[in-house]
């Protein structure tokens, strides 16, 4: 891996080490060089969720949400479409819900 050391003059310089294997300090040219901890965290790259493979993704994406409409569309096909709730107080059907609410406060 490569690794960015700079010197005292701001002189800065690349050089490759197994990874982890890096020292602090090194001495090259002879001039001590310190690792530029900046320069390392600005060359850091992560990957996004989704394995890092956008084509993949959008497969997979395009492909379960296939599967989720054909799922609702048989879901409805043997049961019907699905019960609604509707606004009621002791099973009288209002208009809304604070018409139900209201007559419930009434009551107590």
């Amino acid at each position: 891996m490569t690794y960015i050391y700079s010197n005292k003059l701001g002189e800065q310089i690349e050089l490759d080490f197994p990874l982890g294997k890096a020292p602090e300090q090194t001495k090259f040219d002879n001039q001590i060089y310190s690792r530029y901890r900046a320069a390392d965290f600005a060359g850091q790259q992560f990957v996004l969720k989704g394995g890092g493979w956008p084509s993949q993704t959008m497969k997979r994406k395009e492909q379960m949400t296939r599967n989720n409409n054909n799922a609702g569309q048989r879901t409805r096909g043997t049961w019907g479409t699905p019960k609604r709730v509707v606004p009621n107080y002791k099973g009288k059907v209002t208009d809304s819900w604070e018409d139900a609410s209201s007559m419930a406060k009434k009551e107590s």
